[in-house]
């Protein structure tokens, strides 16, 4: 079942995020991060395959390197329609993640997105945008963010402007990539080939090795 927040939904998982305080590596509420395969942030694969359950496209989850901050792992879900979200938090400090599909081509459409503030799409917030190398950055009332493209994915990352400074949110919107499997973890749902290989045929004892290769039931010596 897809999970779309609503007001209520969003400001209680808040709640539960704030009451976490300092995520801890290994607490199993909260994923310790490295780098991976091509700089690409990890994310742990029940994370990654809870949230494609949820409705999420694999391709739209994303994780970021935020100094100081980890991934709170009971916010990482459906955002939308298939896109993604997850919370990285630090004491009482929540930062929103949200990944999906589209583009950002002027100051317009900077405008037009809906904040994001704790999971909630606010549409009748101030927002005033300014682009920069980064990307787009968007501010409404005590809450900033960064909108950054990657292909036809629009990256977003919110934060309380007095929890996380501009230059860490830029730096970390922009280095936001797909998560990649943690180290000696396989991908799943790839097929599992026999020894072998595929071609190999199946031995049977009972085909002779000439005429129609019917199997031969003739009884031996002794009954």
């Amino acid at each position: 079942m897809r999970r779309i927040f609503g007001y209520a939904g969003a400001s209680a998982l808040v709640v539960l995020l704030a009451g976490c305080g300092q995520a801890v590596e290994g607490s199993g509420g909260a994923a310790s991060q490295e780098e991976g395969a091509g700089g690409a942030p990890e994310l742990p694969a029940g994370v990654r395959e809870g949230a494609a359950a949820q409705g999420a496209a694999p391709e739209l989850i994303y994780s970021v390197q935020l100094p100081g901050h980890a991934l709170a792992e009971q916010s990482a879900g459906v955002y939308g329609e298939d896109g993604y979200q997850a919370a990285y938090t630090s004491g009482g400090d929540i930062v929103w993640l949200t990944v999906t599909r589209g583009t950002v081509t002027g100051e317009e459409d900077c405008v037009r997105l809906p904040t994001v503030n704790g999971g909630v799409a606010a549409a009748d917030s101030a927002v005033t945008c300014e682009q920069d190398a980064n990307g787009w950055y968007r501010t409404s009332g005590d809450r900033h963010e960064y909108v950054v493209v990657h292909g036809d994915h629009v990256v977003r990352l919110d934060a309380d402007r007095d929890s996380v400074d501009r230059d860490a949110l830029a730096s970390a919107a922009a280095g936001a990539a797909p998560a990649q499997p943690t180290d000696g973890e396989e991908p799943t749902g790839g097929a599992v080939e026999a020894p072998g290989g595929p071609e190999s045929p199946v031995e049977r004892g009972d085909l002779p090795e000439h005429g129609d290769g019917a199997p031969d039931n003739s009884v031996g010596v002794g009954g």
